[in-house]
């Protein structure tokens, strides 16, 4: 192929607000349009992110329109069709029904196959039939994409265990815009009063989507030790969920004693305000977790996190917070209570470490040149001059 620009399409279910979006939004701006022609391609229409995509200077948006899941071959020609009209040289699949999706159209098209992947070893137990299926179709297929990006170290390693194609893997972690997340003291103190609390209670919150994978169980049940050691303390549980598991956490919550000491946020769409609201972030996965993009963000916004040791949790806090083993309600309280026992100077020195330590590894801007640079080496034929470290 004579060097010009790449045309590139980028393939996802859904513009929804969620981790993959985020990292497709970001890519999709970052990414030099005198070397790109991007364009973002939908399964699934809408999503509370489109209109802010469709404001990207140089990036079109179409979608496939499907609405079932048995209008999968409709689809399929739908992509066809939009991919033959881009004349795209390259099809990025952001998740595994998009990764596989972009190789069956892409090697019938004859283009450069790309597949993101973004997570680690999970429990199809709580998952629909249709993920297990996927994810083991992927295993097969695998081989035949050109480029495999994940975006954590611990995700490639389970991807590879469970046999998809090594040779074809490399890293880039997630790129935090750390322009967007800082910390607004003012905006945070006005969020706490919405929930009721004064200047001196203390927040510490989950900021995920309602799902076992999140471990919420595992924060209430340190909460409840923690309450009992510091009643200025209260627990902020912010993320959408089904209404099942929304009364089912309430309700686990109420049998711990914890009925006054939780606020269920629901999903905030202002998260800037929400990481300026709390005074400590926790990440209580279970299993699941690639590059987890709100231990980063909360990080920018100087809030110090204590995660468990999943995915590449560990790898993302440093030494600036702490790391407990998953599924332990006891050492998560104990790693919990020994923040809180510091300093607000003490706290405040951390939560500077942290966004520095976001500024220097995981900025958006590096993020978008090392994808340039493995894209470049694919559709080039050239070594990518770069390396991350492991």
């Amino acid at each position: 192929m004579a060097r010009g620009k790449i045309r590139l399409a980028l393939l996802i279910h859904r513009l929804d607000p969620g981790g993959a979006e985020r990292q497709l939004m970001a890519l999709a701006q970052g990414l030099d349009k005198e070397k790109f022609q991007v364009l973002v391609i939908t399964l699934y229409p809408g999503g509370a992110l489109s209109d802010e995509l469709k404001g990207l200077k140089g990036v079109r948006l179409e979608s496939l329109k499907r609405k079932r899941r048995w209008e999968f071959p409709i689809a399929m020609a739908r992509l066809m069709s939009s991919l033959r009209r881009s004349g795209a040289h390259a099809v990025y699949g952001f998740m595994e029904v998009p990764a596989q999706m972009s190789l069956l159209v892409g090697r019938v098209l004859g283009l450069k196959v790309i597949w993101g992947l973004r997570r680690s070893a999970r429990d199809f137990g709580d998952y629909e039939r249709a993920e297990k299926v996927s994810f083991q179709t992927g295993r097969y297929l695998s081989s035949w994409a050109d480029l495999i990006i994940l975006n954590s170290f611990k995700g490639k390693e389970d991807y590879a265990h469970a046999g998809y194609c090594a040779r074809r893997m490399e890293v880039v972690p997630n790129g935090i815009d750390t322009d967007h997340f800082v910390r607004y003291v003012q905006k945070g103190l006005e969020l706490k009063r919405s929930w009721g609390l004064g200047p001196d209670n203390r927040a510490i919150g989950v900021v995920a989507r309602l799902h076992p994978m999140k471990g919420h169980e595992i924060f209430l049940r340190a909460a409840q030790r923690v309450a009992a050691r510091h009643p200025d303390v209260f627990f902020v549980c912010a993320g959408r969920g089904e209404p099942k598991r929304l009364l089912y956490l309430q309700g686990l919550a109420c049998g711990l004693g914890l009925g006054e000491k939780v606020i269920w946020a629901g999903e905030v769409q202002d998260v800037v305000s929400l990481y300026s609201a709390l005074d400590l972030l926790c990440l209580p996965s279970i299993y699941g977790e690639g590059f987890p993009n709100v231990v980063g963000e909360a990080m920018s916004c100087q809030v110090p996190c204590v995660v468990s040791n999943v995915g590449d949790s560990a790898r993302v806090v440093g030494d600036t917070g702490l790391v407990v083993p998953k599924g332990d309600s006891e050492k998560l309280a104990s790693a919990l209570d020994d923040l809180l026992a510091e300093s607000g100077e003490g706290l405040a020195h951390r939560g500077k470490l942290a966004r520095e330590r976001v500024l220097c590894e995981f900025g958006i801007e590096k993020m978008v040149v090392s994808t340039t640079r493995l894209i470049e080496s694919l559709m080039w034929g050239q070594p990518a001059s770069f390396t991350i470290s492991g």
